[in-house]
């Protein structure tokens, strides 16, 4: 019985690793050449998808952020709500973090209620271009 849980445990955990690292199987990592001058950084790059990322890409990535920003006021404003009305009350600590974070949160997601800005946009495009040459070179 002991053995069995065992096996079960290295099991799952392999399979956590092998979802972690992103790896298909085993036979790929082993297979893969050691030689750097064989590998083709282009080829290495787009299968991990460090790649540059388009215009596009950067303005859904800035509507995903906005979203999220929401969901975490609102998260937090629930929370503060709830220990006001005694239907589940924080910690002082806990309190004054949601407050600070509903503070925090909503400057940023003030800031970014309105159009992403074309220098904001040409820098994050900037920025992916230099690391995704980084990442070319380091392979």
């Amino acid at each position: 019985m002991f053995q069995a849980r065992i096996f079960l445990a290295v099991v799952f955990f392999s399979a956590l690793v092998g979802v972690a690292l992103g790896q298909r199987n085993l036979e790929e990592i082993i297979l893969q050449p050691l030689d750097h001058d064989q590998v083709n950084h282009e080829q290495v790059n787009r299968e991990r998808g460090r790649h540059e990322v388009t215009r596009e890409q950067v303005m859904a990535n800035y509507e995903k952020r906005r979203e999220h920003l929401r969901k975490l006021v609102t998260r937090h404003q629930a929370e503060v709500e709830d220990h006001e009305n005694g239907r589940n009350l924080l910690e002082d600590e806990d309190y004054a973090k949601a407050m600070k974070r509903i503070r925090l949160f909503g400057k940023k997601l003030e800031r970014m209620e309105g159009p992403m800005e074309e220098e904001e946009i040409e820098r994050m495009l900037e920025h992916s271009k230099m690391r995704a040459e980084h990442h070319g070179r380091v392979l």
